[in-house]
């Protein structure tokens, strides 16, 4: 295992991408180059699909379900393929 900062180590990426979205999607984005595409890829991952749920919460109510559905299709989609 490679020796990385503090604010790069599994644990804590994954916390702070659950947590704060946004924070983490802009550590993950900006650290690109430290990570190989193999352990970057999860981080994204993880990133981008708490960033949108988190984006999802400023509709109004009807539109937060079906954003929440269209969300897990899309993911859904994207894993498979």
């Amino acid at each position: 295992m490679e020796n990385r900062p503090w604010y790069l180590k599994d644990n804590f990426l994954y916390t702070i991408c659950l947590i704060l979205p946004l924070i983490g999607y802009l550590i993950v984005l900006l650290n690109k180059n430290k990570f190989t595409h193999e352990n970057w890829l999860p981080f994204l991952l993880v990133a981008t699909i708490m960033t949108a749920f988190w984006v999802l919460k400023f509709l109004p109510t009807n539109m937060f379900f079906i954003g929440i559905v269209i969300t897990i299709i899309i993911v859904y989609v994207v894993i498979n393929n």
